[in-house]
């Protein structure tokens, strides 16, 4: 935070109401002004004593290297952190799954995939803010509603493995007639590599054995998201591609 003053570096700071300063500072300032120490530390406030927030805030981030890698950490990883109970652990781990909540809430009632944009606005939410390369898989229903979203895998910031065996298991269960696929790159071009144009052809032909349509493949980077099923060249090769409408 160029150029301001850090809260949590004033001096009068432990003398204060921990929790109402931060607080004040958020009201005030909002919390594009807040930085990621002072945003942890607040979250933080509401389940440890405030002598300890700072500190369990400097050791989370100084453990996982970022704030997202932060809320990306499993509960049981997180609690190895000093001042990092069971309790401020599942605190931590329900800020991802409330801000998906609250995206998908905003969607209209009955929504439905009818374009690749409409894909993108649905699974965004599941790759927000991820550091590592993630794939997931939404799975429709014959009206190419959502049913639910799979995490298939996670790996290094250019590679990642895509578990198939979990895909088709939770397909079948939810008696799927369409399945997206999408994956991260966060750390470079939302473009497919050879090997997600091989694995994406490799999984179309495996759903089809089960009559399962593939609708698309979506890869998001930090700014832009590319559709498999809008690129011609790849639309001649991913021959299991169907139609959004």
């Amino acid at each position: 935070m160029t150029g301001e003053t850090n809260l949590l570096q004033n001096a009068a700071y432990e003398d204060a109401g921990h929790k109402d300063m931060l607080i004040s500072l958020l009201e005030s300032c909002g919390e594009e002004k807040m930085n990621e120490n002072e945003i942890l530390s607040l979250l933080l406030s509401f389940s440890l004593k405030k002598t300890d927030c700072v500190e369990a805030a400097n050791f989370l981030l100084n453990r996982f290297g970022s704030f997202s890698n932060v809320f990306d950490a499993s509960a049981d990883t997180l609690t190895q952190v000093p001042f990092i109970n069971m309790d401020t652990a599942l605190l931590i781990k329900s800020v991802p799954e409330l801000v998906r909540r609250v995206l998908h809430e905003g969607l209209p009632k009955g929504f439905r995939l009818e374009s690749p944009g409409d894909a993108e606005k649905y699974l965004y939410p599941e790759l927000l803010g991820l550091n590592m390369e993630t794939a997931i898989a939404l799975i429709t229903d014959k009206n190419k509603a959502p049913v639910k979203t799979v995490r298939l895998g996670s790996g290094l910031s250019q590679s990642v493995e895509l578990n198939t065996g979990v895909l088709i298991r939770e397909a079948l269960m939810a008696n799927a007639s369409y399945i997206v696929l999408a994956h991260s790159h966060p750390g470079g071009r939302a473009k497919p590599s050879k090997e997600d144009i091989v694995a994406t052809v490799s999984i179309a032909n495996e759903l089809s054995a089960y009559g399962i349509k593939l609708l698309d493949h979506l890869i998001f980077s930090k700014n832009e998201c590319f559709y498999m099923s809008d690129d011609k060249a790849l639309g001649k090769t991913i021959l299991g591609f169907s139609k959004y409408e």
